[in-house]
């Protein structure tokens, strides 16, 4: 199942929209880099969910997560990538990274 993870002003807490009620998700999953977007190979560890609220007046339920990560120390990111893949490279005038707000992530 894929969802994307979405900054909440509080760096121990992540929301990940868009998961409808009937989604199989459940307190303990984890969540790992799609790889979609090319700057993340898949399989990078990103959080844990730690809170899932179904909403049946709503469309979609309310699923909260524990980044894997300190991000509010984290200043720098090394990411290692094995020498038989190449590492995604930013094309002429665009940064080689994520958004701010946003990363894709699984579910696993």
């Amino acid at each position: 199942m894929r969802t994307i993870a979405v900054g909440t002003g509080d760096s121990g807490r992540l929301r990940l929209p868009y998961l409808t009620n009937n989604a199989n998700i459940v307190v303990g999953d984890v969540l790992m880099s799609s790889g979609l977007g090319g700057v993340f190979p898949a399989g990078y560890p990103v959080g844990r969910v730690t809170e899932v609220t179904l909403r049946p007046e709503q469309a979609f339920a309310e699923v909260l997560a524990e980044p894997a990560s300190l991000l509010d120390r984290d200043r720098e990111v090394l990411l290692l990538w094995d020498s038989s893949e190449a590492a995604p490279q930013a094309s002429e005038g665009q940064a080689l990274g994520p958004t701010p707000a946003a990363s894709v992530a699984e579910l696993h």
